[in-house]
């Protein structure tokens, strides 16, 4: 199918262009060759999906179309057209919109649902108003969300509770990608390492899109250090502030794990 029949619904004049395997000159050429379509008392709106080039977007932001160049197309080609909104696809990570020279709006707006693990977060459409900017409109549908817990011995906070907690604000079509990192403290907590990776399996069981990644590691060994808490006790009595204060821990942690294998 090959038609670009302009489309008149109330105050809006639709256009779609179907895809087709092109370079950017003879899309340059498809783009010109509406102009005779295009009406001055409408708005025009043009369908299309490609892959503006001026946008920055990784190799994973296509979804599985596959790496060659997909209809690219520039900016620059809607100058001198009273194109008003360009309604694209093929982008499917996030929502991103483009001011064009000639006034109008370029919009991704990303895959409804989540296609590959690259697209995360909520997924969204564009709710259009005609003569306004377009609006991102939050979906409830299946989606991938990246989740990183950092465990630290040094609060009061149980892992097990902050990893409910956590999971707890996710939304409820939401498949995690989840990582546990940080240290614990298995004389605190009174379980082992292994004993507490058993408990997280069942606590995210059925909320993973794959196995977590458990990369938090059990300090005691260091904690219970006498250089450790040494060094501890200096930075605790320093005036520094709480964020650069575990900064200051962390690295020492880090130091003495190295120094201990």
């Amino acid at each position: 199918m090959n038609d670009t029949t302009p489309q008149d619904f109330g105050d809006a004049r639709i256009i779609g262009i179907p895809y087709e395997s092109m370079e950017i000159e003879e899309v340059f050429s498809k783009i010109q060759s509406l102009k005779s379509s295009l009406t001055e008392d409408k708005t025009n709106i043009l369908m299309y999906h490609g892959e503006l080039i001026d946008l920055f977007f990784s190799r994973e932001d296509l979804g599985d179309e596959g790496q060659k160049r997909y209809m690219p197309i520039k900016a620059s080609f809607f100058d001198g057209l009273k194109i008003d909104y360009v309604l694209a696809g093929h982008f499917h990570t996030r929502f991103d919109t483009m001011k064009l020279s000639n006034g109008g709006l370029f919009i991704y707006p990303g895959s409804p649902i989540s296609i590959t693990k690259a697209e995360t977060g909520q997924r969204k459409a564009n709710l259009l108003t005609l003569g306004k900017s377009p609006n991102e409109y939050p979906l409830d549908t299946f989606h991938y969300e990246r989740v990183v817990i950092e465990f630290d011995p040094f609060t009061e906070a149980n892992p097990i509770e902050l990893a409910k907690e956590t999971l707890q604000k996710l939304h409820p079509q939401a498949k995690i990608l989840l990582t546990f990192g940080g240290y614990i403290d298995s004389k605190k907590l009174g379980i082992s390492e292994s004993q507490l990776i058993d408990q997280l399996k069942v606590l995210v069981k059925g909320r993973g899109a794959e196995e977590p990644s458990y990369q938090f590691s059990d300090i005691k060994k260091i904690l219970d250090n006498d250089i450790f808490q040494s060094f501890k006790q200096k930075v605790e009595a320093g005036d520094y502030e709480a964020e650069q204060r575990k900064k200051m821990l962390r690295r020492a942690i880090q130091a003495m794990m190295e120094a201990l294998a």
